[in-house]
């Protein structure tokens, strides 16, 4: 009888088990598939209908698929069953009831069944938030307690305070809460790039990009690492996720420039810094440009443009970080033997480029929505698989292709409606018109003391959070401090979308370094130090076009051509000075002056723009000079020696 008893209850278990895992199943393939029609065919019905569905189907999926209670333990189970009755109870209501939820008018206006509904959304979504990311889940429970008791505090943080009614009420049935603007992006553009980006990886786009790009650089000294660069940079513009660049390229290149002879640490920050940089790469920009687009109202196609120059420059800095690098320890490039051969490939995979063509002429030339581009890109990347018999997709990749694209979106989906808690408190208490006044009250207004603060609480905010949404909230709590002192619009949301890339190599969290250093099976922090060291370059280039607009593409094409080249030139000095190599190994003071030099040719000043390029041209005369003694000296002693011998 026990033992019947036992079995019985394992059969419950399973069958519980099972019933989870096709729910998670049937909601991924509904996601992707509401997505991609809804990309097409635009917003469904209503804004604050079409984010419900998707947040009630990411639900679901977080709580079947990827962090079931079960999963810890399996006598959880049943919370699992019940978390999943109260989500699709709560956001369904908003679903079936969006009129009236949109009629409500305060909290003295909700029936009881509302404010119910209101706060089973707001718990679950803070226990959303507290499995997927604990430092934010801390940050959104202080912030509910500053909206709830910011009346007791002095100074300008004080408000006038909130009850719990009106908070729960801001929060779960605002357009500033939980179905605000980050929740939206995360279900409009951020859920279509995700979807492309594992649609490229899966149709062997990736491979492509990385094997394309060791046949054109792998030859050349440190080429291996160079390949990463070029490859990463590719795969990072369209995917935007430097984690997930990491992941998908670094697993590949990062063996290859351990075994070339990079050091583990150096190989892990030099794919982190490129898998970043590809978020700051035009045409596409990992999706910053849209949500950039949203948050400024400036055209796509103006952002796109604009960071062509801070693009180049940020690139080239790695580029030479690497070959300085590899000229330092001797490391040669790939021999002819592991060469891939490019017209092979290209002929080969070549063709699934095509849909990554279509999406930029679709944006930049068609000026068609982002949606609908990203939706025909993804079409036509399947078709132009199903063209070759080694790209060709069965059945059975679709529907993988499907549940793993859903599955991808799920954390920063989350994170997304975890952040609508933070900004509504931050818009509903009045905060956030004073941040601007606190952020330039701590600098004395000067721009440049303004622009550190912003970028030190750009990184803090970032620290830990994917790109899109570091920058998002560095866009909603600082860039108004920014344009408030004078920044251009559009420069100071730059500056901040720099610096919400680079939170994922800075310390104490650093993200991309610690999956980089774990691929190199190096020590994440020496990996986030070497890679921090590396992003310097980036950091002067930050705020060389806040000062210098040519950099952003404005003015006459001569004064931009001029700005350019000595950016140029700065950033190949300043990056030299750090490496401690220019022609050849540099000594401390040559380091120093090609430091100091770099600065001032990049800075907005004629006569510093001047001192600082003959300075480094100063340094280059001398390192060639003494580099060429030192040839004659060999050649004269190697003369000498001959001619003793045939004596």
């Amino acid at each position: 009888m026990e033992e019947k008893n036992v079995n019985q209850d394992n059969f419950t278990k399973t069958w519980q088990s099972k019933f989870l895992k096709y729910i998670g199943v049937i909601s991924a393939l509904t996601l992707s598939v509401f997505h991609l029609y809804t990309a097409y065919s635009g917003i469904f019905i209503t804004s604050i209908v079409h984010y419900a569905i998707h947040f009630l189907l990411v639900t679901v999926i977080f709580q079947t698929i990827t962090k079931p209670l079960s999963k810890v333990n399996k006598h959880l189970i049943w919370l699992d069953l019940l978390f999943l009755i109260l989500t699709i109870y709560s956001i369904g209501y908003v679903i079936l009831n969006y009129y009236d939820v949109l009629s409500i008018m305060g909290p003295t206006t909700m029936s009881l069944e509302q404010k119910f509904s209101a706060t089973i959304l707001l718990i679950l979504v803070l226990y959303a938030a507290f499995r997927i990311n604990k430092a934010f889940f801390i940050l959104s429970i202080l912030m509910l307690l500053y909206g709830l008791f910011g009346n007791y505090l002095g100074g300008p943080f004080q408000h006038a305070g909130m009850s719990m009614d009106r908070l729960v009420y801001l929060i779960s049935y605002t357009t500033d809460g939980i179905f605000g603007v980050a929740l939206g992006i995360s279900a409009t553009y951020l859920f279509i790039f995700i979807f492309f980006g594992v649609v490229l990886e899966k149709t062997g786009t990736g491979n492509f990009i990385l094997k394309s790009s060791e046949a054109l650089v792998g030859k050349y000294v440190g080429g291996s690492a160079k390949t990463s660069v070029i490859a990463s940079a590719g795969m990072g513009s369209v995917v935007g996720s430097s984690v997930g660049n990491v992941v998908s390229t670094g697993s590949l290149t990062i063996p290859v420039m351990k075994k070339s002879g990079f050091r583990p640490h150096i190989a892990g920050a030099v794919e982190s810094v490129a898998s970043e940089g590809g978020q700051i790469l035009p045409p596409i920009l990992g999706a910053g440009a849209f949500i950039m687009a949203t948050m400024t109202g400036i055209p796509y196609v103006d952002i796109a443009v604009a960071a062509i120059i801070p693009a180049i420059l940020y690139f080239v800095s790695i580029l030479a970080v690497v070959d300085f690098e590899a000229r330092k320890f001797n490391i040669k490039g790939l021999t002819k033997d592991k060469l891939p051969d490019f017209k092979k490939v290209f002929k080969e995979q070549g063709h699934l480029l095509i849909s990554i063509l279509i999406l930029v002429y679709l944006l930049l030339f068609d000026g068609m929505g982002v949606m609908k581009a990203g939706f025909f890109a993804i079409i036509s990347l399947f078709l132009l698989a199903m063209l070759r018999k080694n790209t060709r997709l069965r059945f059975n990749d679709l529907i993988r292709i499907l549940i793993d694209g859903a599955i991808g979106a799920i954390e920063i989906a989350v994170i997304c409606a975890t952040m609508g808690i933070i900004t509504g408190v931050v818009v509903f208490s009045g905060i956030g018109a004073r941040l601007s006044e606190i952020i330039i009250g701590l600098s004395g207004g000067d721009i440049f003391l303004t622009l550190i603060a912003a970028m030190i609480v750009s990184i803090i905010l970032g620290m830990g959070l994917p790109t899109p949404v570091a920058y998002l909230m560095s866009a909603l709590f600082v860039a108004p401090a920014l344009v408030e002192i004078g920044v251009p619009l559009l420069a100071a949301h730059l500056f901040l979308f720099y610096f919400a890339v680079k939170s994922g190599t800075t310390p104490p969290i650093a993200i991309v370094a610690v999956v980089a250093s774990s691929i190199a099976k190096a020590n994440w922090f020496k990996t986030a130090i070497a890679a921090s060291l590396f992003s310097l370059p980036s950091f002067v280039i930050a705020y060389a076009f806040v000062f210098q607009p040519e950099l952003l593409l404005e003015g006459t094409w001569g004064n931009i051509l001029l700005t350019f080249v000595t950016a140029l030139i700065s950033v190949m000095g300043f990056t030299g000075g750090i490496q401690g190599w220019w022609l050849r190994k540099s000594n401390w003071m040559e380091r120093g002056g090609l430091i100091i030099f770099s600065l001032c040719a990049v800075y907005s000043n004629t006569i510093l723009t001047i001192l600082g390029i003959l300075g480094i041209i100063a340094i280059t005369l001398y390192q060639y000079i003494g580099l060429k003694n030192t040839t004659f000296k060999g050649y004269e002693n190697t003369n000498k020696k001959v001619r003793s011998e045939l004596n």
